[in-house]
């Protein structure tokens, strides 16, 4: 058989890190499965791990959310150049102003694309697992070349860490993200 690369959505590798404060309020389904606290720990060491041997590592800060009283700031750590570009395009870009007063993010994106996950990890399936854990805000990315993870993964976790109790403006907020319809 040829060696070839698939570069797609990974619908049945996604995983949401298992937390009693949030785990009642996730639809849990095929593809939305649980990863243990210790998995996520090892899959984002290893593709931390993996980001320390590559040349360059491409990072941007930008908003998801139009709207600033309900805008989540989110950082971007990745690999690929065509990844950064990608959120370049996706995320509300910050002022210079914005930028200088960013702070710690709400949500960081480590997206170690095309580094593999360890399938002998428990709750890891196969060589991608796209976890999100959104108790300390972070999702991990390895084993998919697909840039459509990263904006899946932050709208998935938008409404559940805007914690506003108005979900509908939180779903509307996620479709028109990056773009001023005022």
């Amino acid at each position: 058989m040829l060696g070839v690369v698939v570069i797609c959505r990974a619908s049945t590798d996604k995983r949401v890190v298992t937390n009693p404060e949030s785990e009642s309020s996730i639809w849990w389904r095929k593809d939305s499965q649980r990863i243990n606290s210790e998995s996520y720990r090892l899959n984002r060491q290893r593709a931390i791990d993996y980001m320390n041997t590559c040349p360059r590592i491409y990072v941007i800060d930008g908003f998801i959310g139009w709207d600033a009283e309900y805008r989540q700031k989110v950082r971007i750590v990745c690999t690929r150049p065509y990844h950064v570009l990608f959120m370049h395009v996706m995320l509300v870009r910050p002022t210079e102003e914005e930028l200088t007063t960013f702070g710690e993010p709400e949500w960081v994106v480590f997206n170690g694309g095309c580094f593999k996950s360890d399938p002998q990890v428990e709750d890891v399936f196969s060589q991608t697992c796209v976890s999100l854990n959104l108790e300390q805000g972070e999702s991990v990315i390895p084993g998919t070349e697909y840039a459509g993870e990263m904006k899946k993964g932050l709208f998935t976790a938008m409404p559940a860490r805007a914690n506003q109790n108005v979900p509908s403006r939180a779903a509307a907020e996620r479709a028109s993200s990056a773009e001023n319809l005022a």
